[in-house]
């Protein structure tokens, strides 16, 4: 004959599985998810014009890393960035299909807050940074602004991204 559970064992079976499920939401970096472009929110400064769509997407890879990738799409047509992030503060290369197995930049992050990180690009091939973009998800982790600063501290474009899931 089945056992059934007593409404004390019911109750308590909910209460551990609402508690897991918000541990869960509650370990998941804000970044994780797949963001596009918000131009109407966005400031695009000097010679940048607005791409058509900007879609960025974070996802959780091995030794702690993200893979981020970029798909843009503006006057010139359609591109693809692909790279490895770690908020390690150690350089891991940044990668375009146009440019193949050769790294076009390098980029070291760290977390400022769990709703803020701070990158810094680097060319390949070059010694100095030339950029700091500091990435901040908004408290509901529905909006992702990143702002862009050169190395002297002059504000460039501030992008902002919707999350789509």
């Amino acid at each position: 004959m089945p056992k059934r559970l007593t409404i004390l064992q019911a109750v308590l079976i909910l209460i551990a599985s609402a508690a897991y499920s918000q541990a869960q939401t509650e370990s998941r970096d804000p970044l994780i998810g797949t963001w596009t472009l918000n131009a109407e929110k966005s400031v695009f400064q000097g010679n940048s014009s607005p791409p058509h769509s900007l879609t960025r997407t974070f996802d959780y890879t091995r030794d702690g890393l993200f893979l981020v990738t970029l798909e843009t799409v503006d006057a010139r047509g359609r591109s693809f960035l692909h790279w490895y992030l770690g908020f390690d503060g150690k350089e891991h290369p940044e990668y375009s299909r146009e440019s193949g197995a050769e790294p076009t930049y390098w980029l070291s992050a760290k977390v400022i807050d769990p709703y803020t990180k701070e990158v810094i690009d680097r060319v390949a091939g070059q010694d100095k940074p030339f950029l700091i973009i500091t990435f901040i998800v908004s408290k509901d982790g529905k909006t992702m602004t990143m702002t862009y600063r050169d190395m002297d501290g002059t504000l460039g474009n501030v992008v902002v991204y919707d999350k789509m899931f």
